[in-house]
C-alpha cells in the first residue's frame, strides 16, 4: 500500500495593514472611552471622512485600486491619535492633505512622505489652528507596554523592525547621554520625559511606513540614524518638543537619494511577507 504524500496547505496571507488598523483603531477607542477625548468626536469623523473620500477621488482618477482605502484609513487614524486642532475643518483638511501627499510626491511608484507626518508639519506651518500634544497620552506604562507590544506586532509583518530600533536606541542614547550623564539630571526626569504614546506611536507606526522609507537595510538604518541626531539637535538645542517630526518631514525627501546609493526593490503591500520585506537585494 502506498500513501501518497500531500502538500501542507498553503498559509494565508494577512495584508499588514489590517493589523495596523485594528491596533491603531484600538487606540483611537481607548482614548475616547477610557481617556475622555469624546468632545473631539467630530473631529475624527470629520479626518477619517475626509481620508477616504480623498482616496476613492484619487483612485478614480488614477489607478483604481480600492484596497489602498486601508492606507488612508490608517493614516486618518494617526491624525487623530496625533494632531490637535481647534475646528473640525482644520482635521479635515489634515486628511486631504495627508492621503494627496502620496499622489503628488511620488516617484518610481513609491511616495517619500509619511502622509500623517506630511499633514502635521504642513497644518503646523499654514493654519493657526494646529498643533502635536503628546501628553494628551499622559504616563500610564500600561498604555505604553501595549503600544510597544502592538508595534513590534506589526513590524514584525512588514519586516521595519530594524527602523524602529535603530532610532529608540540612537534618540534614547543620546538623550540619556546628555540628560543623565552631561547634565546630571536624575533617571525619573527622563523616563517621565521619553514615556510617552506620541513618541511610540511616531517610533513603530510613522517612521517605520515602508512605502516612505529606504527600501534596502543599510539605507534605511543610515537613514534613521540621520532622523535620530537630527531630532536631538533640534530639541536639545532649539527647544522644540516635536522634533521628531520635524526631523522626519526635512529627511523624507532624501529617501529618493538613499534608494538610489543602496539600491533595493520597492516595498509592495501586495507582496508575500519573506521575499522583501527586509528590503536587501541589490
Amino acid at each position: 500500500m502506498t500513501t501518497v504524500a500531500t502538500a501542507a496547505p498553503r498559509k494565508e496571507w494577512v495584508d499588514p495593514r489590517w493589523y495596523q488598523i485594528v491596533f491603531l483603531g484600538t487606540f483611537l477607542s481607548m482614548g475616547i472611552f477610557y481617556l475622555g477625548w469624546n468632545a473631539r468626536i467630530w473631529h475624527y469623523v470629520a479626518v477619517i471622512s475626509a481620508s477616504i473620500g480623498t482616496q476613492l477621488v484619487w483612485e478614480y482618477f488614477t489607478r483604481r485600486n480600492w484596497g489602498a482605502v486601508k492606507s488612508a484609513l490608517i493614516s486618518s487614524f494617526s491624525l487623530s491619535l496625533l494632531l490637535y486642532t481647534n475646528s473640525p475643518w482644520t482635521m479635515a483638511l489634515a486628511g486631504v492633505l495627508a492621503v494627496s501627499s502620496k499622489f503628488v510626491f511620488r516617484t518610481r511608484h513609491k511616495h517619500f512622505f509619511n502622509p500623517a507626518n506630511f499633514a502635521i508639519i504642513v497644518c503646523i506651518l499654514f493654519t493657526k489652528d494646529a498643533w502635536l500634544t503628546p501628553g494628551q497620552w499622559g504616563h500610564d506604562m500600561q498604555l505604553m507596554f501595549l503600544f510597544c507590544a502592538t508595534g513590534l506586532t506589526v513590524l514584525g509583518k512588514v519586516g521595519r523592525l530594524d527602523t524602529s530600533l535603530v532610532f529608540l536606541g540612537a534618540f534614547l542614547g543620546l538623550e540619556y547621554v546628555y540628560q543623565i550623564l552631561y547634565l546630571g539630571w536624575p533617571h525619573d526626569v527622563f523616563l517621565h520625559k521619553f514615556t510617552n504614546g506620541a513618541l511610540l506611536l511616531y517610533a513603530f507606526f510613522m517612521i517605520t511606513d515602508p512605502r516612505a522609507t529606504p527600501s534596502n537595510r543599510t539605507g534605511r538604518i543610515v537613514w534613521t540614524l540621520c532622523i535620530a541626531v537630527t531630532s536631538f539637535i533640534v530639541l536639545e538645542r532649539y527647544y522644540i518638543f516635536p522634533a521628531i517630526f520635524w526631523a522626519l518631514f526635512v529627511w523624507s525627501p532624501t529617501t529618493l537619494l538613499f534608494d538610489k546609493i543602496f539600491r533595493a526593490k520597492a516595498y509592495q503591500w501586495t507582496d508575500v511577507p519573506g521575499k522583501q520585506a527586509a528590503g536587501n537585494t541589490r
